[in-house]
């Protein structure tokens, strides 16, 4: 035993003369990567938004980085200055509590309240109880199995409570489980719900902040029968579902569509061949096609809508509607604006199947204006008495 505590005493005394310096080494490859990293997406993004001199935008990139560099690496070295030459472990443990918790609930209050505030006070908590039974050593005997069991308890909640399309998929799960870890830590993605079968839109039923690039990925939860248009930012990203859809960073769902057989009526004016005015009732049923086409439907169609390449044939076929995702984004393009600016202040969209039925109304009034008024009110069949 004796042999084991002086191994022990050994192990730490090692620890806490070379880690300090290893954590400080750390930081700083860290903070220069971060610049390297911050320099070309930032140069990226000028370059495409104003493109210009590239050397000119190089150069602003480079001064802003190394500007938030050097606060950064100051704020870091303040800190780490002030840990190193308090000689009181309670100091030390004091300011470690501090500023973590400080950092994590300014980062996380404006979506989560003080849920990042309360689990980054539990781990610094499971820390300490380490550092007290054993020092550094500690740490990694008790600190890391405890951590183990909490984030294996936070597996098996996330299978639980967080919905899936196929429970058995491996990478499905992997997706639930980091969802319910970025909820514990306050930094999760928006998780959208549609509540109701004619939901034209999604409700966010937690909320969540799509606009950085880490506590991805979000959900969007939708009905068996409904297909999803979703967004990156301002540019339409790509349609998804039914059921469980992870979002990624500046994704947002735009519109739901049902796939299933559309019934709308409407009450038409209409003139017949002999110039009568009169108002006919129209009943339009239709869908999103679901039918494979062949070769010349294909070409021809696609000719007239570029949307429309890959399209001859549905790709998903997975639950009770199969669709092909090409044709519900030619769909959704064709949303419009009802009145112009100067006319309203409102501006009430036209949406895919409200289209569908202006043109069944205009092919409608096409036909019957080709029967005089006598012959509309002629029966089908007659039967003589």
């Amino acid at each position: 035993m004796e042999a084991i505590s002086k191994i022990f005493a050994n192990l730490n005394t090692l620890l806490d003369k070379y880690l300090f310096w290893t954590v400080v080494v750390a930081l700083l490859i860290a903070n220069v990567f971060m610049a390297i990293k911050w320099i070309q997406k930032n140069t990226t993004q000028q370059i495409k938004q104003r493109g210009g001199n590239s050397t000119s935008i190089w150069a602003r990139s480079l001064g802003h980085s190394l500007y938030f560099f050097l606060l950064s690496l100051s704020i870091q070295a303040t800190l780490l200055a002030v840990f190193y030459f308090s000689h009181s472990v309670i100091l030390r443990w004091v300011e470690f509590f501090v500023v973590t918790c400080g950092i994590t609930y300014l980062a996380t209050n404006r979506i989560s309240g003080r849920r990042g505030l309360y689990i980054s006070a539990g781990h610094l908590g499971i820390l300490l109880i380490g550092w007290v039974y054993g020092s550094w050593l500690g740490l990694f005997l008790i600190s890391t199995p405890l951590f183990a069991l909490l984030y294996y308890w936070a597996y098996c909640l996330a299978q639980v409570v967080i919905p899936a399309s196929n429970p058995d998929d491996s990478k499905e799960s992997l997706q639930r489980f980091k969802m319910r870890v970025w909820y514990l830590w306050g930094v999760q993605f928006p998780i959208w719900v549609i509540n109701k079968e004619t939901d034209r839109t999604a409700e966010e039923r937690i909320n969540g902040d799509f606009f950085k690039t880490f506590g991805s990925p979000g959900m969007i939860w939708a009905q068996s029968h409904q297909a999803v248009g979703i967004t990156s930012g301002t540019r339409f990203s790509r349609v998804d579902g039914p059921g469980v859809i992870y979002t990624q960073p500046f994704e947002r769902p735009h519109e739901i569509i049902d796939l299933r057989p559309q019934i709308r009526t409407s009450l038409i004016e209409s003139i017949s061949q002999d110039g009568i005015p009169y108002q006919a009732r129209l009943l339009a049923v239709f869908s999103i096609d679901n039918a494979v086409w062949t070769n010349e439907e294909y070409s021809a169609l696609r000719l007239k809508n570029s949307l429309l390449r890959g399209a001859q044939k549905p790709d998903r076929k997975s639950g009770n509607y199969q669709y092909s995702r090409s044709r519900v984004t030619a769909a959704l393009s064709i949303e419009s604006v009802k009145y112009s600016i100067h006319e309203t202040k409102s501006h009430p969209i036209i949406y895919w199947d409200q289209w569908a039925l202006a043109v069944a109304e205009e092919a409608a009034r096409k036909e019957l204006s080709i029967y005089p008024l006598n012959e509309l009110w002629r029966p089908i069949k007659t039967s003589r008495i």
